[in-house]
C-alpha cells in the first residue's frame, strides 16, 4: 500500500507541476506606472535533500520570474521587483530585490523543509502570488 501512496502523490504533483506552463495573467494597468506585470515560476512542486544519484531530474529549486512590459507590449527596464515566500517559510527567494533587464526580474526559490506557501512578487505595490510546494522524495525502493 504504502508504493502506492508514494506513486500516487508523485503523479499528483507532476499534473499540478504542470499547470505552471500555463501563460500568466498580466495584472495593470493599475500599477502607478501604467505597466503590466507578470509572474511566474519554473516549477510549483519541489524536492528536499535528493541525493546525486538518485532521482536527479526532481527539481530541488525553482526560478522566480516576473516580466514588465508597457502599455505597447515592450519590456520595460530598472523596474524594481520584490520577492518573497508567504505563508510557511518553506523557502527563501533570493535575491529578494532586483531591477528589470530586458523586462525581466529573475530569483531563485530554494526549499527549506517540507509545505505549501506562496512565492509573491511585488511591483510599485501590487502583488502576484503563486503557489508551491516542498516534497521529500519518494523513497529509492518504492517503498
Amino acid at each position: 500500500m504504502p508504493h502506492y501512496v508514494h506513486i500516487t502523490l508523485l503523479c499528483l504533483a507532476l499534473v499540478w507541476g504542470s499547470t505552471a506552463c500555463a501563460p500568466a495573467k498580466l495584472v495593470g494597468p493599475t500599477i502607478p506606472s501604467g505597466y503590466f506585470f507578470s509572474l511566474r515560476v519554473s516549477d510549483t512542486q519541489l524536492f528536499l535533500t535528493l541525493p546525486e544519484s538518485t532521482f536527479e531530474h526532481l527539481p530541488r529549486q525553482a526560478e522566480v520570474i516576473v516580466q514588465v512590459q508597457n502599455a505597447q507590449g515592450q519590456p520595460v527596464d530598472d523596474v524594481s521587483v520584490e520577492f518573497a515566500v508567504a505563508g510557511m517559510q518553506i523557502a527563501t527567494v533570493t535575491p529578494p530585490r532586483v531591477l528589470t533587464r530586458s523586462g525581466q526580474a529573475r530569483a531563485v526559490l530554494t526549499p527549506s523543509t517540507t509545505g505549501a506557501a506562496r512565492v509573491v512578487a511585488g511591483v510599485e505595490g501590487m502583488q502576484q502570488e503563486v503557489r508551491f510546494s516542498v516534497s521529500s522524495p519518494p523513497s529509492p525502493s518504492g517503498r
